[in-house]
């Protein structure tokens, strides 16, 4: 058994183990088997708590309940397994499931099933007996299930709750309230909190003209999941506040719009980007949570492949050059860019920066919002900036044959240039670059580098297991494997809420356009063979960067598979 730390010297539980000699430095299944009984007979007889137990460091939580189970033939149960779509819980009060940690299970004619992280606790039974006249059953579920899961119940009561006052607030005043205080902003607020505490990165409100129905999804890990359905009165009440939150037109559903505001959720501001749209048969909007503290990151704190670092790392100290990310919309361009952008902003430099939109404020850096229906386009600004003595030029994005030549003229006199595109790989943006009208060898003269990513979901630690990938995977990337390898995958778990992910990853590859490559850019740019020149000179593709990260467990074969061709 192991040490027992210094937060647990005090603690009733140790402190009786210690009394009677059950404390042992590794003890035997026969041992443990005593410490179990001493201790649920301690709690028997309430001399001590179960929260005292719980906190027993060296203890394996599972283990002890599943003694407990078989001492007073009670099941355990993981939360997250449960369909608990019966909504029985609304028969016990909110202070009662907080308080008592408690949900009921399920219930028949004669008695109710209670999970509980605490079976020793008798008033439980006797108070729900009183308050439900139902035989009550009990069973086991951990503790820190029990209270994300009661705290889901408390927010979805709120938001009934809400929902009601603001059905009230509308028969009343005939209008929508936007008070600071008001019921539609409360739900709104509570929709937002709800958002990043599931980690969202979109929020998506979508309503039906026909079904008179409006869906909010959450988009997490980059897959989309329903969270809440409401009636067209209270989608509107809730669009317009948003809209006035963003400052644009609430009383206009019949062009495309786009916002931006700060709110502060809990003490803490947050900024959000808003897009209205509307569809055929209603509207769309999406709000977009940007989190500074996701977003602005060191370089090396990303999780890029080692030889990507390396080289994003060499070529960003370079004086002049142009610097390309590739990759399609959502696979982390901006986080890297803003990153780069980060780890070497200092007070030497003078770093402007060309986006549509600006996504997030950076200290120290002069950031310009274009404005594609307005004289401010990337074009433009560009000839503009160059004018501002800049030592370091960032375009959100290449969009036309003209900021291209802009930013590689800016790269080729003297200015470090980091701009997008939207291509397969980094091998086919050099080819792409010609194709957009710049020659061989300004090309050759100009680029220093190409980075592509996508980004994969990452596993779930938590219930990761071995995997075996189907023959047809295997076959496909026999040649990147190594002798022994394993991959893996995770069954889904309380902390994942069963999805088996949490959390997402960058794989990557990364051209260095050494001298070797540059030669061979003036002599031909066919595709094959830039890629053998790059191999030579130890390129790293993506496919192979993914299958490092897939067996090493931080992701699925499955996944990476889904974003990479082989």
């Amino acid at each position: 058994m192991n040490n027992i730390s210094s937060s647990s010297i005090d603690n009733k539980a140790v402190i009786f183990l210690q009394e009677n000699n059950l404390l042992q430095e590794n003890n035997t299944p026969e041992q443990l088997n005593k410490i179990y009984e001493s201790l649920d007979e301690q709690l028997e007889n309430s001399n001590l708590s179960i929260d005292d137990v719980l906190l027993l460091d060296f203890l394996d939580i599972e283990d002890f309940y599943k003694f407990v189970s078989k001492e007073k033939d009670i099941k355990i149960y993981n939360l997250a397994k449960l369909d608990l779509h019966l909504h029985i819980d609304h028969q016990i009060d909110t202070h009662f499931l907080e308080s008592k940690l408690v949900v009921p299970i399920r219930e028949d004619s004669l008695s109710i099933e209670i999970a509980t992280y605490n079976p020793y606790d008798k008033d439980i039974v006797y108070e729900l007996m009183k308050r439900l006249g139902k035989n009550v059953i009990l069973s086991i579920i951990p503790k820190e299930q029990l209270q994300r899961y009661i705290h889901e119940i408390v927010i979805n009561r709120d938001l009934e709750d809400i929902i009601q006052n603001i059905k009230i607030d509308l028969n009343a005043l005939n209008k929508i309230d936007f008070k600071e205080e008001s019921n539609t902003v409360k739900m709104l607020e509570l929709i937002l909190e709800k958002g990043l505490q599931n980690r969202a990165s979109d929020i998506h409100l979508e309503y039906d003209n026909e079904a008179k129905k409006a869906l909010v999804r959450f988009r997490i890990d980059g897959i989309l999941h329903e969270r809440f359905e409401f009636e067209e009165e209270i989608y509107m009440a809730l669009s317009s506040t948003l809209k006035l939150f963003a400052n644009i037109d609430f009383v206009n559903n019949t062009k495309a719009q786009d916002g931006r505001f700060s709110h502060d959720l809990s003490g803490v501001k947050y900024d959000f980007r808003i897009s209205v749209i509307p569809l055929f048969n209603g509207e769309s909007i999406s709000v977009r949570i940007l989190q500074t503290n996701n977003i602005l990151v060191q370089l090396d704190e990303l999780g890029l492949s080692k030889k990507s670092y390396e080289i994003l790392d060499k070529v960003s100290k370079y004086p002049h050059g142009l610097i390309l990310v590739t990759g399609p919309t959502g696979s982390g361009k901006t986080t890297t860019l803003y990153s780069t952008l980060s780890t070497i902003n200092d007070s030497q430099k003078k770093i402007i920066t060309v986006e549509d939109p600006v996504e997030y404020q950076l200290a120290k850096i002069q950031q310009i919002q274009v404005k594609i229906r307005s004289d401010i386009n990337f074009s433009s600004i560009l000839k503009s900036i160059l004018r501002h003595d800049p030592d370091i030029i960032m375009i959100g994005e290449v969009r036309d044959k003209e900021s291209l030549k802009i930013a590689v003229e800016s790269a080729l006199t003297g200015h470090l240039v980091f701009t997008t595109l939207h291509t397969n790989d980094a091998i086919s943006s050099i080819i792409r670059l010609k194709e957009m009208g710049v020659e061989d060898y300004l090309i050759a003269n100009s680029l220093l580098a190409v980075h592509s990513q996508r980004l994969v979901r990452r596993l779930c630690q938590k219930c990761i297991v071995e995997h075996e990938p189907n023959k047809q995977m295997i076959n496909d990337i026999k040649k990147y494997l190594p002798k022994d390898y394993k991959f893996f995958y995770s069954e889904g778990c309380n902390e994942c809420s069963m999805t088996g992910f949490v959390g997402r990853s960058i794989i990557c590859e990364t051209v260095f356009i050494n001298d070797e490559l540059s030669s061979a850019l003036t002599r031909s740019m066919d595709y094959e063979t830039l890629k053998k020149v790059a191999i030579k000179n130890g390129f790293v593709s993506m496919i192979e960067d993914g299958i490092s990260k897939a067996l090493s467990g931080e992701t699925s074969l499955n996944e990476v598979f889904k974003v990479v061709y082989v």
